[in-house]
């Protein structure tokens, strides 16, 4: 008897999604203040989720969420092309992914790197020389990204524990892989990256009815700033608390490790042409943040925006070429073609969409789901509000994938503190950003992260140690997420 052909449960996944998308609306009838095209668009967003968050194919899912939104005639063709691939997102994921990756091509960062571990101030000085250690791992994260940057640090730190003579169980060893793998949430500190760019979208698209606009200069100024202060005190907490033994470090030398022995020592004219790119892009982005609307020459400083700065890094990097050659310094085309992502590029417009869609008050779901959570969110202050944040971001993330739970928790909060911002001035960008920092602190479980793998599969990383002193560490960690997001939100 010929055996019975197993259904995947891909195809499952695929079935199920492109129900909600294309029938889902044709049998839910309308309901509170939904109406019949926000029910439909509210099965088009269900069926990208489940497809997103249950492993089908990305690329064929946010096609179809793409598809939909014609198919149920809240959009034209026409006007669909032009706000998915005309949207902000969308050139800053293509123009800034290239800059990015002609860095990590270059080798930069290895450089960088070597250059933070081996200056004056961490000679004979271990406290420095981890918070320098987890700092480099943040600025490479920022631009590596993934396997790499793991791969590249927990050899580092390796080497370190072989020529510094430390036992494979010592603290030291287990607190430093933690600590590395923490700073590699670096991967976020990007805005127009994947995947906190699909949040920013989505977060934009709320914001909408409320005239308001995320600014990505404060996410990468609450991203760093938060995750840097936090390392800091992890350090001294390795010292003072835990008393791990920092005395072997005092007399490293990194010319001794493999990983750092092979690394020049200064940066070639490819290396700084691609880091003075990135640096000033990053640099004009931060002080369009703060220059005051009023101040003199505001739209004329300001016309590039957080895009169009990076479509001018790339035409740079086009004109210039090396002297008497046709070669460009960077190949920009190349990378340019490289960064073009379409599963990504698809994904963001469809959650450009349906960010629209949640927020559009004729369909009714923003009301919808107001009224539902109103007796949660509903007349509580920005302090309680940034509590109840954190301690679910953070918490939650443990066992939920952090994109799923950015994708559910921004939307929902947004009008929130939309309303909170007109009543009270608050910057409501930091409490959203903020919620993104929390769901990236995911290493309890496997279920947290496609990333957590790569830590908890360390044989030094022990569930006693994760469930005792890595529950302790994260408690520290949502005081200094909850400290440090009050203070931007009456600052910035």
């Amino acid at each position: 008897m010929a055996e019975k052909k197993k259904f995947s449960s891909y195809a499952l996944v695929m079935i199920i999604g492109a129900f909600f998308m294309f029938v889902f609306g044709f049998i839910v009838q309308p309901f509170n203040t939904v109406t019949v095209t926000g029910v439909k668009m509210l099965g088009v967003l269900l069926g990208l989720i489940i497809i997103t968050c249950f492993n089908g194919d990305m690329l064929g899912g946010s096609l179809m969420a793409l598809l939909a939104t014609v198919f149920h005639g809240y959009y034209t063709g026409g006007d669909l092309l032009k706000e998915w691939l005309g949207s902000t997102s969308t050139v800053q994921l293509v123009f800034c992914g290239a800059l990015c990756l002609a860095l990590k091509e270059s080798g930069a960062m290895n450089v960088l790197a070597k250059k933070l571990l081996t200056n004056k101030l961490c000679k004979g000085r271990p406290v420095m020389t981890m918070v320098m250690l987890f700092v480099a791992t943040y600025i490479v994260a920022a631009f590596v990204s993934g396997p790499p940057t793991y791969i590249l640090f927990f050899g580092l730190i390796e080497s370190i524990r072989d020529v510094c003579g430390y036992d494979k169980d010592d603290p030291f060893v287990k607190f430093t892989l933690l600590g590395a793998y923490i700073a590699a949430t670096g991967i976020f500190f990007f805005a127009f990256k994947s995947p906190q760019v699909m949040t920013i979208a989505m977060i934009n698209s709320a914001m909408e009815p409320y005239g308001r606009t995320f600014n990505e200069g404060t996410w990468m100024l609450v991203m760093f700033t938060t995750t840097i202060v936090y390392m800091i005190i992890y350090v001294i907490m390795m010292k003072t608390v835990y008393k791990t033994n920092l005395e072997p470090l005092k007399e490293l030398d990194f010319n001794k490790i493999e990983t750092m022995r092979d690394t020049p020592d200064h940066f070639n004219r490819s290396q700084l042409a691609s880091i003075g790119l990135i640096v000033g892009c990053i640099a004009y982005i931060l002080f369009t943040t703060i220059y005051p609307k009023d101040a003199p020459a505001y739209a004329a400083l300001t016309c590039l925006g957080n895009s169009w700065i990076w479509v001018l890094g790339a035409a740079i990097c086009a004109v210039i070429r090396r002297k008497g050659t046709k070669e460009n310094y960077i190949p920009i085309s190349r990378l340019l073609s490289q960064s073009s992502m379409w599963p990504m590029i698809a994904l963001i417009g469809a959650l450009v969409m349906l960010g629209k869609i949640t927020s559009d008050a004729e369909l009714g779901i923003r009301p919808w789901l107001v009224e539902i959570l109103n007796p949660v969110f509903g007349g509580t202050n920005i302090w309680i509000l940034m509590a109840i944040v954190v301690l679910f971001s953070t918490l939650v993330t443990q066992i939920a994938n952090g994109l799923v739970l950015t994708m559910a928790v921004c939307p929902i909060v947004t009008p929130f503190v939309c309303e909170l911002a007109v009543t009270t001035g608050i910057n409501p960008d930091v409490i959203l950003i903020i919620s993104n920092l929390c769901s990236g602190y995911a290493f309890w479980t496997v279920a947290a992260s496609t990333n957590a793998a790569f830590i908890l599969s360390r044989p030094e990383i022990t569930q006693k140690f994760v469930w005792t002193k890595g529950v302790q560490v994260t408690g520290v960690f949502m005081v200094v997420a909850y400290v440090m997001g009050m203070l931007f939100t009456y600052i910035l």
